[in-house]
């Protein structure tokens, strides 16, 4: 039988590290595909797939890392220099558990959004979209 897999079991990671206090994330895969009509074809449509990108966006808490943290995770300041830093970032995603597979990428930060009030805890959300291919590996 099948295992299902509980959300908080799929995590991801930028430049290495873990992205802190997430709550919440999509990812996508979005195909680009070519439509052609050629006479031949009594102009029937026909279609082919000739490429993709992937897009992934995740939710969170706002949280600023303790003493020894900073070597394993990201925190808000560090996601904001991500952001700030406008650069290519690589990406992966999966359980993180051995013997498991994850896929691995290179993504831009496309947007970084804070949202604080009075009474909540801060909350974060960040969108990415991807840069090359995703390469599926099994980690070790």
């Amino acid at each position: 039988m099948a295992t299902r897999l509980l959300g908080y079991n799929l995590v991801f990671k930028l430049d290495g590290k873990l992205v802190a206090a997430t709550t919440s994330n999509s990812f996508a895969v979005n195909f680009d595909k070519k439509e052609s009509i050629t006479k031949e074809d009594q102009g029937a449509k026909s279609s082919k797939i000739t490429g993709y990108n992937f897009t992934f966006s995740a939710n969170g808490f706002i949280e600023v890392n303790e003493a020894g943290d900073e070597a394993t995770k990201l925190d808000k300041d560090a996601l904001l220099d991500l952001a700030l830093a406008m650069g290519e970032v690589p990406f992966v995603y999966g359980t993180g558990v051995s013997g498991t597979v994850q896929r691995e990428g290179t993504v831009v930060i496309s947007q970084y959004q804070e949202d604080t009030d009075s009474e909540n805890e801060g909350t974060y959300s960040i969108n990415f979209d991807s840069v090359g291919t995703l390469n599926k590996s099994t980690i070790a």
